[in-house]
C-alpha cells in the first residue's frame, strides 16, 4: 500500500480497509475507526489475514458483537502477543 501524502491515521485506515476487504471479499467494510469495528468482524478478519489457522470470520455471527470482539482480542493476546487493551463491552 502506498501511503503517499496521507497521514499515519489515514494510512493505517487504508491498510485496514485493504486487508479486511481481501479476507472478507468485500463483505466486511471498514470506513472508520469507530463503527466499522463494533461487531468484531473486522478485528477477526485482520487476524485471519495473517493467521488463517486461527479464525474463519465467516463462521462468526455479526449479531454476537461482544463474543466476536472477545474472540479476536483473546486470539491476539494468546497467539500474537498483542496485549488486550480494549474491552469488548466498551466497544458496543
Amino acid at each position: 500500500i502506498s501511503e503517499g501524502d496521507k497521514t499515519a491515521k489515514e494510512g493505517l485506515l487504508l491498510w485496514a480497509k485493504t486487508k479486511v476487504g481481501e479476507v472478507s471479499k468485500g463483505s466486511v467494510v471498514v470506513n472508520n475507526f469507530h463503527t466499522s469495528w463494533q461487531d468484531g468482524l473486522a478485528f477477526n478478519c485482520l487476524i485471519q489475514a495473517y493467521r488463517p489457522d486461527l479464525v474463519q470470520y465467516q463462521k462468526l455471527n455479526p449479531k454476537s458483537k461482544v463474543e466476536n470482539l472477545n474472540h479476536a482480542f483473546d486470539l491476539a493476546e494468546k497467539h500474537l502477543g498483542i496485549p488486550k487493551l480494549l474491552d469488548a463491552a466498551d466497544m458496543v
